[in-house]
């Protein structure tokens, strides 16, 4: 008997099980999208998606005329795209993917060869699937094909029990068969589940323990004996994000493999590695003496991991940092002892050194920044966030052009708290996108408010964290935000820094260009800071360049610093972009900048940040209400 492989129904049980396969791998891989997609002839349909946040595609959902999913499903091989965007073949489609570049996918066949669907992966950026990844799906492939195969045969078996009743001692025969099937398949699943444990509880790129079963090994040590002295050993690779965008990703995998390699051979004894996130690895150390012990194996690190790597003919130095916490002094339970060791080696990188111990001052900062978190969780809400705005100058004239609109916290409780002190923590706690959209929000409307009330058109700019940056909703509330005050677009200017940019290329290009296309001026801040801040000029459509106050600072005492402040403005100029020179604070400063042909300028020769009611009355009050001949450099 023949099955209808488009109707035939998946039992609840096996769906189950292939939910949890998709969930799984989009864990262990940390891909936004894995799919099981049904072939329903002129249909596609998206049969299991994996659950997280970042998946665009739903369970349920049909595609009826996406050409490149058709052709990604019905593909007979396994079909590998990096990046969607280059490949000449799959490049027109891009629109169709929303928002994802790179895919690998595997063929499901029933049995006998007909097409099922396909078990895939998709990622929103460049993405070569490590072989330990495929490796992985190829084994789901196979355990889902063995469920297709179970289900068919019980198909054939119930269309047999209806139309072959005469036949009821071949029958017996074929069911003693399938039970024989069916209890190898009970073994094939017993063996996943095996292997499912190790991959939830082991990093998938070395094979080292993962944060879940370092903290679990540790759980066990203080469960026997409380007292138990170790040392957790943090380890921390410094500038891996911009290994990764110099070299790629293929060759930042090797070089985690090689230093989980050098782990292993400096490590001998009763040590305990593990791979606890992207770039770090902990390195648990349980005997006596344990602080002096703890000393000559960080040194002994040190000096090991900071030796240059040999890769693909290239010589990569890959610079470390290490902090130590010790049980039981530092911390009663696992999770507090990794925290700080953690804490240790973030704040060591202030002091240069190769590795830090956890101290009761690193406490009082740990201690501040949860005194700030525990305030800074209801401040949007308590109405404790305002903006003040300082002027843009045009140097020429002295004539405003703008405003910056600038974040400014008072609790009642710990008084004015700086914008460096509280930025890093919501962004952290992912406060920032609800504070981003409070002070876009209280800006445009601001602006609004002074161009009718004194017909004056000017810029105001708006600083967006990297984090408020990858809000796949940012353009369309921009947008919003502007027709619901009556706005015209290119009176609002967005500053991003290089960290912005750094993120996600893939990402920014988008958002830039969605911004340039519903008229908001775009302007890379800070400039001058970033190694790569030229080719940033090369790869998005900026509208403005700000020099980054430390060139402007020295004007008067360095000629380095005059050179380099006098070539980015020209450099600026020759690309037909507007020039902003931030910490203006002296008349000299402005007589240079001036001299050198630098549109604007802003600083406290020219004004301090103040409230909306201040900026008003220092800047706007006496403002004509007819600007016919009004030349505004508004990007």
């Amino acid at each position: 008997m023949s099955v209808d492989i488009r109707t035939a129904e998946v039992p609840d049980s096996i769906l189950a099980g292939w939910q949890q396969t998709v969930d799984l791998v989009s864990e262990i891989a940390s891909i936004p999208a894995v799919l099981i997609i049904r072939d329903q002839g002129e249909q596609l349909e998206v049969f299991v998606a994996s659950d997280n946040l970042t998946n665009p595609f739903s369970k349920g959902s049909l595609d009826v005329q996406g050409q490149l999913c058709q052709a990604f499903v019905r593909h007979e091989n396994p079909l590998h795209v990096a990046d969607i965007a280059q490949h000449p073949e799959w490049q027109a489609c891009l629109a169709e993917m929303q928002g994802m570049v790179s895919y690998y996918g595997l063929p499901l066949y029933w049995p006998g060869g007909a097409l099922f669907g396909t078990i895939c992966v998709f990622d929103s950026t460049e993405n070569h699937y490590a072989e330990n990844i495929r490796t992985l799906l190829s084994r789901f492939q196979k355990t889902i094909e063995a469920d297709l195969e179970c289900m068919a045969r019980q198909a054939r078996l119930e269309a047999a029990n209806e139309v072959l009743t005469q036949l009821y001692e071949k029958q017996q025969q074929e069911l003693l068969s399938l039970r024989e099937q069916l209890s190898n398949e009970v073994d094939n699943r017993a063996s996943m589940a095996q292997t499912l444990e190790y991959v939830q509880r082991y990093d998938a790129l070395t094979g080292l323990p993962n944060r879940a079963a370092l903290l679990s090994h540790m759980e066990h040590i203080l469960s026997v004996n409380a007292e138990q002295q170790f040392a957790v050993l943090y380890i921390g690779l410094q500038n891996f994000k911009t290994i990764n965008d110099s070299y790629g990703y293929l060759i930042g995998d090797q070089i985690l493999q090689r230093i989980s390699d050098r782990l292993r051979h400096d490590l001998s004894g009763n040590f305990y590695l593990a791979r606890v996130t992207g770039n770090e690895f902990v390195v648990l150390l349980a005997t006596s003496r344990i602080e002096e012990l703890s000393v000559r194996l960080a040194n002994r690190l040190s000096h090991s991991l900071n030796q240059p790597l040999v890769i693909d003919q290239q010589n990569i130095t890959v610079p470390i940092k290490m902090g130590l916490a010790m049980s039981p002094a530092d911390g009663p339970d696992a999770s507090t002892l990794l925290k700080k060791a953690g804490a240790a080696m973030n704040l060591g990188k202030v002091s240069g050194s190769a590795y830090t111990f956890f101290t009761d001052s690193m406490q009082l900062v740990l201690d501040e920044r949860c005194r700030l978190e525990s305030h800074l969780v209801d401040a949007l809400k308590n109405s404790e966030f305002s903006l003040h705005f300082q002027p843009l100058i045009a140097t020429d004239s002295r004539r405003l052009i703008g405003a910056e609109a600038l974040l400014r916290w008072f609790n009642p409780v710990l008084g004015h708290v700086r914008p460096d002190q509280f930025i890093s923590l919501a962004e952290r706690n992912g406060q920032i996108v609800d504070i981003g959209h409070f002070v876009l929000r209280t800006a445009i409307e601001q602006i609004s408010s002074w161009y009718r009330l004194y017909n004056y058109p000017m810029r105001m700019a708006v600083n967006i964290s990297p984090v408020q940056f990858r809000d796949t909703g940012l353009v369309r509330y921009v947008a919003d935000l502007l027709t619901e005050f009556e706005l015209p677009p290119n009176m609002l200017e967005l500053e991003i820094t290089e960290g912005v940019l750094m993120q996600d290329e893939y990402q920014a290009t988008r958002v830039i260009n969605a911004l340039k296309r519903i008229g908001v001026g775009v302007s890379l801040d800070d400039f001058g800071t970033g190694y790569a801040s030229l080719s940033y000029l090369q790869k998005y459509a900026f509208d403005t360049l700000k020099i980054d106050r430390g060139f402007i600072a020295h004007l008067d005492n360095s000629e380095q610093d005059r050179e380099l402040a006098r070539a980015i403005i020209a450099m600026a100029r020759k690309l037909n972009l507007n020039v902003i020179a931030e910490g203006i604070e002296t008349q000299e400063q402005n007589d240079f900048i001036l001299e050198e042909g630098c549109d604007c300028g802003q600083g406290y020769l020219y004004g301090r940040p103040v409230p909306a009611l201040e900026f008003a009355a220092a800047h706007l009050e006496g403002v004509s209400s007819v600007m016919n001949n009004a030349q505004m450099a508004i990007a």
